[in-house]
């Protein structure tokens, strides 16, 4: 499990841990273990007394801490796994590039095919874009294996008025805008979810066997 955040960072680059005690989704921590380059590392624990380590990541370009909550990276899936990367604003998702050896190792150590980086501008508006696992696609004009698990997402955490219905406007950085309309409603313990958006042809072709 990780938690993609921003920090602040003190005098010298050192960057602030949590502090004990921070619930972090169902978890609550208890300790740093260990900080890295653009990480840091803590142990917690659930209700049960299970213990975890967690990764929390460190793009401060990206995001930032807010309010003292933590915002959960999580591989989701409908059968194409995708990495949610909550990002803090539109202007740090617009500025967000693709780096071709990062985003291959960070999609491979969480089995998922991209980085699907969204931020939520307002109640059922929500910009996102997909840094693709393999350089051959690069970043993805509209992306319906993602936007179902991202629609579940932000009506597990209450982001962008959900459970209900979400725009996601995505493609805009790479000339090709495209909207992917998301309605997301209780199913027992789960989650119903409908996606649908418009196409526009571009091409046409046929297969001779």
């Amino acid at each position: 499990m990780g938690f993609f955040q921003g920090t602040k960072q003190a005098r010298g680059g050192i960057r602030q841990p949590l502090a004990p005690g921070q619930p972090l989704g169902r978890y609550r921590l208890q300790r740093m273990l260990a900080s890295g380059g653009f990480s840091l590392v803590y142990l917690a624990q659930d209700a049960n007394g299970a213990q975890v380590a967690i990764k929390e990541y460190l793009p401060a370009n990206l995001a930032t801490r807010k309010g003292g909550t933590a915002v959960p990276t999580v591989s989701a899936s409908t059968g194409i796994a995708h990495l949610m990367v909550p990002v803090r604003d539109e202007a740090a998702l617009r500025s967000a590039e693709r780096d071709p050896r990062l985003s291959t190792e960070v999609c491979e150590a969480a089995d998922a095919e991209s980085l699907y980086l969204f931020t939520v501008r307002g109640e059922g508006d929500v910009m996102a874009r997909m840094f693709d696992r393999f350089p051959t696609i690069w970043e993805d004009p509209a992306t319906g294996s993602a936007a179902g698990p991202l629609g579940a997402y932000l009506a597990r955490h209450g982001l962008a008025g959900m459970p209900g219905r979400v725009v996601i406007a995505q493609g805009e950085m790479i000339g090709r805008p495209s909207f992917l309309h998301v309605l997301v409603a209780p199913d027992g313990d789960s989650w119903a979810i409908e996606v649908e958006g418009g196409v526009r042809p571009t091409g046409e072709g046929a297969f001779f066997f």
